[in-house]
């Protein structure tokens, strides 16, 4: 209900992603953590979990997954 109240969208996409993929379902939480990607662009724990289900996806998406990482070591050394 939040998502479609506007309310805490990327957090609300972060949580059902991360509940998809611990449940199995890598193609719901690329869905979901995509959307949070959208809303919290500079979030790390976003960008970390999106580029780990990438790389978990058939066929994976290495490159795209280290383009998004990258930043993300870059800001924590």
């Amino acid at each position: 209900q939040a998502i479609v109240d506007g309310r805490a969208v990327g957090l609300c996409h972060l949580v059902l992603g991360a509940n998809a993929f611990e449940a199995g379902d890598v193609t719901q939480s690329t869905y979901h953590l995509e959307r949070a990607f959208e809303a919290l662009p500079n979030a790390d724990i976003v960008a970390n979990n999106l580029a780990w289900t990438l790389i978990q996806i058939d066929p994976p998406e290495a490159r795209r997954a280290l383009g998004l990482i990258e930043p993300v070591v870059a800001r924590n050394p």
